[in-house]
């Protein structure tokens, strides 16, 4: 059976139709048995070279929302993986890569911006991170339980044992509070083997103890501990 590729130009929305759209491109490969693995197939491709001299700012690609609308949910970028076989799915992926050893100029994977004025009003967040039932998703009878395994996982890949990441995350300057777990209802807020340590200042806190010859040390995490029960009370 041969592939199936469609394109269809709408400039105008027929209908209140959830995938309506004005450029509609669709693959379909279900009909198809083998392919090389690592291969690559997409819908769309585009491709950019910004040039060594350059000073313009080229992006491969930009989508523009302006939102007008009381209601809805309005997205400048949608992406969906619905998966119904058993091959690993990602929604999305984002790759930068840098070969050069000595290249100190920024190299960032991802950069989540948000722009706002005036005071916060609990709502607005530049990164939210959400867990659902899929089988509501789909208007389907639920089980009662659906659990992700981890909000946030940072680690190596697999290819690169010897990778690391120098720290796993860093608050800058302008944050008015780290971390908070109020809200939370499980019990463990922080996990560490035997041989791990929290560490305020020059003072390491560990299953043992504190380390010797640092009173001082102890008294101010003591200190520390109590704001921090008051502040999760």
């Amino acid at each position: 059976m041969l592939l199936t590729e469609s394109l269809t130009v709408q400039p105008t929305p027929a209908s209140d139709s959830a995938y309506d759209a004005g450029i509609k491109a669709i693959r379909d490969t279900s009909g198809l048995t083998g392919g090389v693995l690592g291969h690559v197939n997409c819908v769309n491709y585009s491709f950019t070279i910004a040039g060594k001299h350059i000073k313009s700012f080229e992006w491969n690609n930009l989508s523009v929302l302006h939102n007008y609308a009381d209601e809805g949910e309005n997205c400048a970028s949608y992406i969906q993986a619905n998966k119904f076989g058993t091959g690993p799915t990602w929604a999305g992926c984002a790759e930068a890569c840098s070969l050069d050893e000595n290249d100190s100029s920024p190299l960032v994977t991802y950069e989540f911006d948000s722009w706002v004025s005036g005071k916060e009003h609990n709502n607005r967040y530049t990164l939210d991170i959400v867990v659902g039932d899929s089988k509501i998703m789909r208007q389907q009878d639920s089980t009662g339980v659906a659990e992700a395994t981890a909000g946030i996982r940072i680690g190596n890949n697999p290819s690169a044992p010897w990778a690391k990441y120098k720290t796993g995350i860093i608050l800058g300057k302008a944050i008015d509070q780290g971390i908070d777990a109020s809200e939370m209802q499980g019990k463990v807020v922080l996990k560490l083997n035997k041989n791990q340590v929290i560490q305020i200042g020059d003072t390491e806190l560990s299953s043992t103890g504190v380390e010797p010859n640092q009173t001082l040390g102890y008294i101010s995490i003591v200190l520390s501990l109590i704001a921090i029960a008051l502040i999760l009370l």
